[in-house]
């Protein structure tokens, strides 16, 4: 196996999280609605991701592929930016459009029943001048009396001058209603003509907000799709600084966090998995091959039969050759490098999704954490108690020197591969008696012969 030699570095372990006052400090820090970050020179990959520990919200990542992927999501978020900008657009010309329509059918209403009264009015004006007309008529025709009565000719004369005035008035009211009748009607036609263009306009701004709308949504799915991508590239990429793909160190800080939630007294670290981690499979990177984002590698790790060679055991199959597809001998599989046999008994779900897979890293990383501490007992954070425990997951000394030299080097730089949260022991209990400080590491990697195959 490849054995890192970078420098070791000392530093006090912090035990672990409080879910509680996790919780809060995570409410502090909500990434933004972006999903992207500016850290330093780079933009910072940091996103919402609900598959990783709270922790590890913003943890930085490197690898290939990343302008890629990053470049997908700005582009994505302009397109919904110039959709939502367009449609926005479209809505305002739509709402004023139908204001306009709304005020033309007011506009139009009120016209119509003006020119209706008018029109009536003219009508009902026109048939008492026709009657003025007709009795000046028949009055100014009349044949004169053979007497001559002064006072009936008095009153005569009285009664036209009447009907003159009344004339007059009544040819003035018709003049004014033919005015109204005729301004009501150029309104009419006005607003009508207005109406008729209206319409399509109005219906081809509708149709274009369809069209706008869908390719917001379509836009608005393109980034999902894109920030989902991101997500996915980002938990299966290495943690900046570190060797430890994101989706690994994640299952390594679940299952320690977990088995100090079911035995406190262990002290077992996520970088005491690490160190196994990293001696048996280079954290599910050996070979080339990668986990996934659900913690499963894309190809299985298989060890070399255990049949007495390459110093290791003699171990005959077990299991048919169901987990490691050998039916001879049995072989050390997944990331955490169980043999059948062992898996039976340790393996445990860590992902809830119904089974124990060697070749899931949060399966394995759990059993593995499982298996230390029954096999050391309690303080696992203590370097001869984790080499004692690496002894029980492999029986070689050199084996166990390496797990401890590795396991520490991380401890060393835990708080730069995982940025420390706020201080909350305000809302905590008090804190349970600090570990010993750590020894120093020694120097330098120990180098074994043939690669090491655990047998836990």
């Amino acid at each position: 196996m490849i054995v890192s030699s970078q420098p070791p570095r000392r530093r006090r372990a912090r035990a672990r999280q409080i879910g509680a006052g996790l919780s809060v400090a995570l409410s502090l820090t909500v990434v933004a609605p972006s999903l992207l970050a500016v850290s330093g020179a780079q933009e910072a990959v940091v996103v919402d991701d609900p598959r990783l520990h709270p922790s590890l919200a913003g943890v930085e990542v490197s690898g290939s592929g990343r302008q890629s992927v990053v470049g997908a999501v700005r582009g994505a978020e302009a397109r919904v930016g110039e959709a939502r900008t367009a449609l926005a657009e479209t809505d305002a010309a739509l709402v004023d459009a139908t204001t306009r329509r709304g005020d033309l059918e007011q506009t139009l209403a009120a016209a119509r029943d003006e020119h209706a009264v008018a029109t009536e009015r003219a009508a009902s004006v026109r048939a008492r001048l026709r009657q003025l007309a007709v009795h000046s008529y028949t009055r100014g025709n009349s044949a004169p009396p053979d007497g001559i009565d002064l006072e009936r000719v008095n009153a005569e004369m009285r009664q036209q001058a009447l009907v003159n005035t009344v004339s007059t008035g009544q040819q003035a009211d018709l003049r004014a209603t033919v005015a109204v009748v005729d301004r009501s009607r150029v309104v009419i036609e006005e607003s009508t003509a207005a109406l008729d263009a209206l319409g399509p306009a109005i219906a081809g701004l509708e149709a274009r907000r369809a069209e706008q709308s869908a390719a917001l949504d379509a836009a608005g799915s393109d980034l999902a799709r894109s920030r989902q991508a991101l997500a996915d590239w980002r938990i299966g990429a290495d943690v900046a600084g570190s060797d430890i793909p994101l989706v690994v160190l994640d299952a390594y800080v679940k299952a320690a966090e977990r088995i100090s939630a079911e035995r406190p007294e262990c002290g077992l670290q996520w970088w005491g998995l690490a160190g196994i981690g990293k001696v048996e499979t280079r954290h599910a990177t050996y070979l080339g091959t990668r986990p996934g984002p659900d913690g499963v590698t894309l190809r299985q790790i298989i060890g070399i039969p255990l049949d007495g060679t390459n110093d290791t055991a003699v171990i005959t199959d077990s299991d048919g050759g169901l987990l490691d597809g050998d039916p001879v001998w049995d072989r050390a599989v997944g990331p955490m490098q169980f043999i059948p046999g062992t898996w039976r008994t340790q393996g445990r779900d860590a992902d809830g999704d119904g089974r124990a897979d060697p070749h899931n890293v949060y399966d394995a990383a759990l059993s593995a954490a499982g298996l230390l501490c029954g096999a050391a007992g309690s303080g696992l954070d203590q370097a001869p108690v984790l080499r004692q425990a690496a002894l029980a997951y492999n029986a070689s000394g050199a084996y166990a020197d390496l797990v401890v030299r590795t396991a520490f080097d991380y401890a060393a730089r835990a708080d730069q591969l995982i940025p420390p949260l706020p201080d909350l022991s305000w809302l905590l209990d008090p804190p349970a008696e600090p570990p010993a400080e750590l020894p120093d590491p020694a120097a330098g990697p120990v180098v074994v012969g043939p690669p090491v195959v655990a047998t836990p």
